[in-house]
């Protein structure tokens, strides 16, 4: 979550980008729909009862999984990992920040080392200074604006007008 993003002590800074969905980016996209449809196919054959993630992780196991195959030049394996909710240690407090507004509209989010104060901008860049969190100038300046601070609150308490100073 973007209150994640803002705990104190997390370096280097985080930048996450998000991109629009199912528009194939990257071979994750392609590797999730695999997944979604063996999932898929499983339930609405009457098949398999997916209920949760462990559902999930067991049918994947059985239908997706394969260990190294040699293809022409290179080697292609898929291989699926269950982590148990109870192992991921998550901060409750995060739970009870309520969301920033127009966040559909952000590609890029970035952590300024204070806690609930996030940086955020319409369109990502991923030029060397801005992949090492300002490290200079961004070279595609006229292209992509400046961050903009944003300053979360806890769910009950009133929102902050002032804005986050700048990193």
């Amino acid at each position: 979550s973007f209150a994640m993003l803002s705990l104190r002590g997390r370096e280097p800074m985080i930048t996450r980008n998000y991109f629009e969905t199912s528009h194939g980016k990257s071979v994750c996209d392609g590797l999730g729909a695999i997944v979604k449809s063996s999932a898929y196919r499983a339930v609405i054959s009457g098949g398999k009862i997916i209920s949760n993630a462990e559902d999930l992780f067991d049918h994947c196991t059985t239908a997706l999984q394969h260990g190294p195959k040699p293809v022409s030049n290179y080697t292609s394996q898929r291989e699926f990992v269950f982590i148990p909710n109870t192992t991921v240690n998550h901060d409750d407090s995060i739970k009870s920040v309520n969301p920033l507004s127009g966040t559909r509209r952000l590609h890029a989010i970035q952590g300024t080392g204070r806690d609930l104060e996030v940086l955020s901008r319409n369109l990502s860049c991923l030029c060397q200074p801005c992949r090492t969190s300002g490290s200079g100038p961004c070279e595609n300046s006229s292209y992509v604006e400046g961050w903009v601070p944003h300053t979360m609150t806890y769910k009950g308490a009133r929102r902050v007008k002032k804005p986050a100073s700048k990193q």
